[in-house]
């Protein structure tokens, strides 16, 4: 992941600040007020294995994962929007519209995270450091689904003759995929095995386009 100022690689610690995704040099540079050096803008690089995250949530089952919240388009009541799991974390004006929590270890499962997308930004949080480990803003940024995958659940029934089984099933088939994050044309951000990603996509572009207005 890049500096959207410098081009630089960003370090263990980087900023999300004024929309854009800033290294710690290019961050102190620009003299931000003081508001800016609250947690709600700092990003703990270092603190995070994005492979853990991967494989941790590619082992949840499919029952498990988080439904979609109402479409933002579709109703203007502020029901739509998520209680946020670390207040001190969203910046003025912003507002949950999606979240899904886990635990991040594969071996020993106790500590948790949690991804957010709100109307701003999309972002992950350490439940027990309470900070920002991953994130990027929605401004500018292109978001796009890949790795997609169907998965089919429901029950098989009918009755077995001379060793063939003959029967119905049922069910539903839901599609898996990641949505990702791209500023300036590089990778910022991934969600990983999305229960309907392309609905989530729908639901970031719809909440971005009501910001602008």
């Amino acid at each position: 992941m890049l500096c959207s100022s410098c081009g630089a690689p960003l370090g263990a610690v980087a900023h999300i600040y004024d929309d854009r995704l800033l290294c710690e040099n290019c961050f102190l540079k620009i003299g931000s007020p003081s508001d800016a050096n609250s947690p709600a803008h700092t990003v703990l690089f270092g603190q995070l294995d994005d492979q853990e995250r991967e494989k941790a949530w590619r082992a949840i089952p499919p029952e498990s994962q988080p439904l979609l919240p109402p479409d933002p388009e579709s109703s203007a009541s502020p029901t739509s929007f998520q209680a946020p799991p670390h207040p001190t974390l969203l910046i003025p004006g912003e507002q949950v519209i999606w979240q899904r929590t886990f635990k991040k270890g594969i071996i020993h499962r106790h500590a948790t995270l949690t991804e957010v997308v709100t109307n701003l930004r999309a972002l992950a949080i350490d439940d027990q450091l309470k900070s920002i480990v991953r994130g990027t803003p929605l401004k500018g940024a292109q978001v796009v689904v890949m790795d997609t995958t169907r998965v089919s659940t429901g029950v098989k029934s009918g009755y077995g003759r001379r060793g063939s089984y003959i029967g119905t099933s049922s069910g539903t088939s839901l599609t898996f995929g990641n949505v990702e994050f791209l500023l300036q044309g590089s990778l910022s951000f991934i969600l990983y095995h999305v229960k309907d990603p392309f609905g989530l996509k729908r639901l970031i572009d719809g909440s971005v386009k009501s910001s602008k207005k």
